[in-house]
């Protein structure tokens, strides 16, 4: 989570997606932290990656942890 925040000092409008060995929200998951704009767990397949990455870029952050 700190190296997300450090991103986000230096550039707020940067996305931060991080890919994760945590299970869904609520599983024992940490919470997102804010400075966080996407969570996805793995295992994630290649479309799946890239399509969370071009609608991150897009400004439409779905904020979760898939």
């Amino acid at each position: 989570w700190q190296l997300a925040a450090a991103i986000k000092d230096r550039d707020r409008t940067l996305p931060v997606i991080i890919l994760s060995g945590w299970g869904p929200q609520g599983d024992g998951a940490p919470p997102r932290p804010a400075d966080v704009d996407l969570m996805l767990s793995k295992p994630i397949g290649v479309e799946e990656l890239l399509d969370a990455v071009q609608q991150t870029l897009r400004g439409g952050s779905a904020r979760k942890c898939a």
